[in-house]
C-alpha cells in the first residue's frame, strides 16, 4: 500500500515515498508506462540500456519558425445583452500561444464595429507548413466591460489561422464565426486571421497606426485599421428613416419618459432624431432622416443596424431606455441602378433571398394572429365575449377618420339628446346583427383588427419593438415600440425606386378627444374573500 501514496508534513513540502511521523497529507503516485506507438519498434530500441532511453528518441520536431499572427476584426452582431439597458460594452481579446492582443470598447452596442487589426508577432511555433491541423488555435474572447467588479464574458469561439506567404500571397477573406457562451448561442464575429512569416511580413505593409480615442476610458489607443486587400468592397449609399414616432414607453428607474431621442447606430455612425415630448405628441414633426455611408457591396459583410432610446432628463442625464438591433441592413438595401424603361424587367431571381424570408415571416404571424383572434361576431354576442376593438363611423360615407370634420360640443349634446331613445349598446348590437331587427337610426362600422392593419398603414411603417434589461434575467423585457421603416438606397442611382412610404400623408398634430365606453365586464377575477370585486377602469 505504501507504493500507491505519497507522503509530506504538508502540500508545500517535499513529498516522499515512506511515511513519518510529522507527515500529515499524503497524494496518490502515479505510475507511468512507457509503451510504443502503433507501427513503431518496441520499448526500448534494441541495443539501448533502458535507463538511458528517453522520449527524444522518438519525438521529431518541425524546424521552428519564427511567425507574426494578424486578427482582421471587422465587427460582431447580436451580442448578448449584459447591462441592465439592454445593450453591452463589448471588447475582444485574442490569445494564442504565448501571446495575445485587445482590442478597443465599445460603448453601449450589441453590434459593435471595430474594424482594427491585431498584431501578436515573434511567435515561435512548430508546425508543417502543408498541414492546417498543426497550426496552432486561437481563442477568441469578447468580454463587457463593467466599472465596478470583474468584467463578464459575453461570448467565446476556437479558429485556425491560413498561413500567408511570399509565394502564396492571397489576401483571407473575412467570414462569419459563431460565438457561444457556454450551450446559448452569443453573436456572430466577422473576422479573418493569417499567419505570416516574420521574413515574409514585409511584403504585405499594414497601415500606419492611428491614435483613436476610447469611447469609455476617453485615452487615445493607437489602432491599425483593416487593410485595402482585406477590407470588403464599398459603395456610396444613403440610409433613408422614416421615423413615425414612439409607443407605449415604459418607465426607467421609476420614472416616466418624456423626453425620448432616437438614435441609429451603423458602422461607428450616429444618426439622431429630435428630442420628442410624448406625453404631447408621440410622433417625430420632422419624419425623415439620412444619413450617407460606405457600405459593402456584398451583401454578406452588410453591417447590423442598432435603435437605441435615450431619456433627456435633468442634470444632463442621458440613460439608454431601450434598444433594437436589426441584423443586417441587407433586406433594406437597393439591388442595383434600375431605369424607368428597365423596372418591369428585372428578374425574381434578384430579389434578396433576407428579403423573401422577412416577408414569409410576417405573413406567418399574421396567420397565426388572425387563427388566435378568429372569433366570428355572431359567436362573440352568443358567449358574451368583449368585442377587442370598435370604432364608430357612419356607414353613408366612406370617411377616413383623420378627416372628419370636427362638430361644437353644443351640436354632439343635441344630437345626443335627440337619440336618447336608442342607447349606444343598442346601435352597437343591431349593426352587429346585420339589421336583423328593425332599426332606422344611425348605424357603425365595427372593425376587428388595430386602425394600422384595417387601413393598410403597415405596409409603409413598421413595428420594432424595444428591450431593454440582461438578456437571461427577470429584468430582460420589452419597454415600448418604434413606429418607422427604413430604405438602403446608393448614392449614384439617378432616378431610384421611389420609397414604400412615398403615398403615406404626414398629418400635422391635431388635438382629439378619445371617448371610451366602459359597458360591461364578464368572468372577472375573484380579489375579495366573498369571492367577489370591486372593479374599476384605469
Amino acid at each position: 500500500m505504501s507504493e500507491v501514496w505519497e507522503y509530506a508534513v504538508d502540500f508545500r513540502a517535499e513529498f516522499h515515498g515512506k511515511k513519518k511521523t510529522m507527515d500529515v497529507v499524503r497524494r496518490r503516485r502515479w505510475h507511468r508506462d512507457r509503451r510504443p506507438k502503433e507501427g513503431t519498434g518496441d520499448l526500448p530500441p534494441s541495443g539501448m540500456d533502458e535507463a538511458s532511453f528517453g522520449a527524444g528518441t522518438y519525438l521529431k520536431l518541425a524546424t521552428a519558425v519564427v511567425y507574426e499572427l494578424r486578427a482582421h476584426i471587422y465587427l460582431a452582431r447580436e451580442l448578448i445583452a449584459a447591462d441592465r439597458s439592454g445593450l453591452s460594452d463589448p471588447y475582444l481579446i485574442i490569445s494564442c500561444a504565448s501571446g495575445g492582443a485587445k482590442t478597443l470598447i465599445i460603448e453601449q452596442n450589441l453590434c459593435p464595429t471595430w474594424d482594427q487589426v491585431l498584431v501578436v508577432d515573434r511567435l515561435r511555433l512548430y508546425l508543417d507548413e502543408n498541414d492546417s491541423e498543426t497550426f496552432p488555435s486561437i481563442t477568441i474572447e469578447v468580454f463587457d466591460h463593467d466599472d465596478f467588479g470583474e468584467d463578464e464574458v459575453i461570448g467565446r469561439a476556437t479558429v485556425r489561422p491560413i498561413l500567408r506567404t511570399k509565394t502564396n500571397p492571397a489576401p483571407p477573406r473575412l467570414e462569419w464565426f459563431q460565438l457561444d457562451r457556454g450551450d446559448e448561442e452569443a453573436g456572430e464575429l466577422l473576422a479573418t486571421f493569417e499567419l505570416i512569416p516574420m521574413n515574409d511580413s514585409k511584403f504585405f505593409p499594414l497601415p500606419k497606426r492611428e491614435m483613436v480615442k476610447e469611447d469609455m476610458t476617453g485615452k487615445l489607443r493607437p489602432v491599425i485599421r483593416i487593410p485595402k486587400d482585406v477590407r470588403p468592397v464599398m459603395e456610396k449609399c444613403a440610409i433613408e428613416i422614416l421615423t413615425w414616432g414612439l409607443r407605449r414607453l415604459k418607465k426607467y428607474m421609476f420614472l416616466s419618459v418624456a423626453k425620448p431621442q432616437l438614435e441609429f447606430v451603423v458602422s461607428g455612425k450616429v444618426l439622431q432624431s429630435e428630442v420628442l415630448k410624448v406625453k404631447k405628441y408621440p410622433n417625430c414633426s420632422n419624419k425623415l432622416l439620412r444619413l450617407e455611408i460606405d457600405l459593402p457591396v456584398e451583401e454578406i459583410y452588410t453591417p447590423p443596424l442598432t435603435i437605441r432610446v435615450i431619456d433627456n432628463r435633468r442634470f444632463g442625464r442621458k440613460p439608454i431606455v431601450g434598444s433594437h438591433a436589426i441584423r443586417s441592413l441587407a433586406r433594406y438595401k437597393q439591388l442595383r441602378k434600375i431605369d424607368k424603361f428597365e423596372a418591369e424587367e428585372i428578374p425574381d431571381e434578384l430579389r434578396l433571398e433576407e428579403e423573401e424570408e422577412q416577408e414569409e415571416e410576417e405573413e406567418e404571424e399574421d396567420e397565426e394572429e388572425d387563427q388566435a383572434n378568429a372569433l366570428t361576431l355572431e359567436e362573440a354576442l352568443d358567449k358574451d365575449e368583449p368585442i377587442i376593438t370598435v370604432d364608430q363611423v357612419t356607414t353613408t360615407e366612406d370617411v377616413h377618420p383623420l378627416e372628419v370634420e370636427t362638430k361644437p360640443l353644443l351640436e354632439e349634446e343635441e344630437e345626443a339628446e335627440a337619440s336618447e331613445t336608442v342607447d349606444w349598446w343598442s346601435k352597437f348590437y343591431v349593426s352587429a346583427k346585420d339589421h336583423e331587427e328593425e332599426y332606422d337610426g344611425d348605424l357603425m362600422e365595427i372593425y376587428f383588427k388595430s386602425l394600422e392593419k384595417q387601413f393598410d398603414l403597415e405596409d409603409n411603417v413598421k413595428n420594432f419593438t424595444l428591450t431593454r434589461g440582461k438578456r437571461g434575467t427577470p429584468k430582460y423585457q420589452t419597454c415600448g415600440t418604434w413606429k418607422g421603416n427604413i430604405r438602403v438606397v446608393r448614392t449614384d442611382i439617378v432616378d431610384p425606386i421611389p420609397p414604400p412610404w412615398e403615398h403615406v400623408n404626414f398629418y400635422k398634430e391635431v388635438e382629439v378627444i378619445v371617448r371610451v365606453y366602459c359597458v360591461r365586464g364578464i368572468a372577472l377575477a375573484a380579489a375579495d374573500a366573498d369571492g367577489k370585486s370591486d372593479p374599476y377602469i384605469q
